[in-house]
């Protein structure tokens, strides 16, 4: 009754704006880290590349889902990145808090860094280049993505041949309580009645399999998973989703690096997906 309670409250009462507004008082509900602490996401990036031997340093970096601000591309910056691009085709840029941001980054850098003409953002990632992006990242943003396979499409044209993407999935319910708790839903109910307005709820196969179609080739690097949450709903299973194993089922997070196939062809399409 609480999960079905707090759902609905989201879904009909606290709207987005409100939700930012009132973020610290509403119960487990964790507001974008891009807006309150970026050096976190840079350094998962960091930590995370280089355990794979990727380099940030010189590398033209494009970051989807890039939030209210460009903090995350400071921080890139001050760690080695020769550019970067926040994509965000939704939220509505924050000059004030940005230039926060940015002088944070700044002042923790041994090294002077003019980061302001190295950071750059785009609402429509289709004004990129082709095969321009040597690096491109994610955090938290794919759960939210409703089309998935026409983003990894324009995706996959504006990465260089030999470049890579680096997408860390949240597969949680965002009621963070309530770990897997949209489980027990179909379809129908959720998206009318508990959807927050953009939580997907694919799984790490879904993912892979867009990516895929894309022309990537997909490898989990890092994965996390709630044994003992999963194990509390796992009788009340939708049927929606009894078609995944247990193991998917249990994951709450993942790290997806992407590569371009061999037999990738630029004359992919748009399609829906």
């Amino acid at each position: 009754m609480e999960y079905l309670l707090l759902r609905l409250a989201r879904r009909f009462l606290f709207r987005d704006q409100l939700v930012s507004l009132c973020h610290r008082w509403l119960p487990y509900y964790s507001c974008s880290q891009n807006e309150i602490n970026p050096k976190n996401i840079a350094n998962h990036y960091q930590k995370l590349l280089s355990r794979l031997n990727i380099a940030i340093e010189g590398k033209t970096i494009l970051e989807v889902g890039a939030g209210a601000t460009n903090g995350v591309g400071h921080w890139l910056v001050t760690m080695g990145a020769s550019e970067y691009i926040g994509y965000e085709p939704f939220a509505k840029f924050d000059e004030l808090l940005d230039n926060q941001m940015q002088q944070q980054a700044v002042d923790s850098s041994s090294d002077v860094v003019d980061t302001m003409c190295r950071v750059s953002r785009v609402t429509d990632v289709r004004r990129v280049p082709d095969q321009t992006i040597d690096l491109i990242v994610s955090h938290s943003v794919l759960e939210h993505v409703q089309a998935i396979g026409p983003l990894m499409v324009r995706l996959t044209r504006i990465l260089a041949q030999r470049g890579v993407m680096l997408h860390i999935v949240d597969y949680r319910d965002h009621f963070f309580k309530y770990p897997f708790g949209f489980y027990r839903f179909s379809d129908a109910v959720w998206q009318r009645w508990l959807n927050p307005g953009d939580l997907n709820r694919r799984r790490v196969s879904d993912h892979a399999r867009a990516m895929e179609g894309a022309g990537l080739v997909v490898d989990v690097v890092e994965m996390s998973s709630d044994w003992k949450a999963f194990e509390l709903i796992e009788h009340q299973l939708n049927t929606a989703f009894q078609k995944y194993s247990r193991e998917e089922l249990a994951i709450t997070s993942a790290a997806l690096l992407c590569r371009k196939s061999k037999t990738y062809s630029a004359q992919n399409t748009d399609g829906d997906s």
